[in-house]
């Protein structure tokens, strides 16, 4: 199953929190955004999951007493859709409005009354128009959308509730789409699919151990790339110096420091400044090979 099924069948048993006529008529009205005029004068919306056209068609009959409402499945392309109809005359008045060059809101067009409204159009929306990616492959949700006024309505709507969404020409329509985990993480609580919200924080909590962790080793392994070279140009310097006869000129504590080097070459500076009798702490060690560096590249 894919995460959008997931976040569908998670979405189709809820019941509107308030039951109130308008959270219902919301709902529906998400549901049969993408509907168009079919033959009989009527509206008809296509689904790709059956259980969100059963919900649609239950409304229908049930809080708007289109008994005729049916749920009809067509396989085209390999694939099954399910279509239901409806010839309400309060939806077909409603999606006329929407798809007229009224300046009226999307929330006053389809009756918002309470804030209930919002959440219950987002889950009908989801369920007949969109899709989301694995959040644990990429963040992408997406609204296709059929209709150039029905679209812009609702980027306008979006734009209020959340972010302005990002949108793009498809095949058959428009799709409005958020590439924000926060965003769609949002969009889904908004909706009542709490569980697909936690999935993706329990996501981003994992990929934020895992860059965390990546970076201290990036960090770990810096580190001792900047050691070993650190040490292999002391090494060289002593060797340069011993080999032209110089070593024995350098004061005692710098000899002594550079024949300790020498012997104990891959030491860390901790380790090396404990091996000084007496030890001496790691910023006079630096110092003092600083100073053996300095005298070398002097005399190259």
């Amino acid at each position: 199953m894919s995460f959008t099924s997931d976040v569908a069948s998670e979405l189709v048993p809820l019941q509107p929190k308030q039951r109130k006529s308008c959270c219902y008529r919301a709902l529906l009205c998400g549901l049969m955004y993408g509907c168009q005029p079919n033959e009989d004068g009527g509206l008809s919306a296509s689904f790709t999951y059956v259980d969100s056209a059963h919900l649609a068609r239950d409304i229908l009959a049930t809080r708007f007493s289109d008994k005729e409402a049916q749920v009809e499945d067509v396989a085209r392309c390999g694939r099954k859709y399910y279509y239901v109809s409806t010839s309400s005359k309060s939806i077909i008045s409603t999606f006329d409005a929407l798809d007229s060059d009224t300046q009226e809101s999307l929330e006053d067009i389809l009756g918002f009354r309470c804030e209930v409204c919002r959440a219950e159009f987002m889950r009908g929306l989801f369920l007949s128009s969109a899709t989301v990616n694995d959040p644990r492959k990429s963040y992408h949700l997406e609204f296709s959308i059929t209709g150039q006024k029905r679209a812009d309505r609702l980027c306008t709507f979006l734009a209020e509730e959340f972010d302005k969404p990002k949108a793009i020409a498809r095949k058959k329509g428009i799709g409005l789409y958020y590439k924000s985990g926060e965003r769609i993480s949002d969009l889904l609580y908004m909706m009542g699919a709490s569980g697909a919200k936690f999935y993706m924080t329990d996501i981003s909590i994992e990929r934020e151990i895992r860059n965390n962790e990546n970076r201290a080793t990036n960090c770990v392994t810096r580190n001792i790339s900047r050691s070993v070279e650190a040490t292999r140009r002391q090494v060289e310097a002593i060797e340069f110096l011993r080999d032209s006869g110089r070593l024995d000129k350098l004061s005692d504590s710098l000899r002594y420091t550079a024949e300790l080097r020498l012997q104990y070459n891959s030491a860390t500076l901790a380790e090396l400044a404990l091996l000084h009798v007496p030890s001496i702490t790691k910023s006079g060690l630096n110092q003092r090979l600083t100073r053996i560096l300095e005298i070398a590249d002097g005399l190259k």
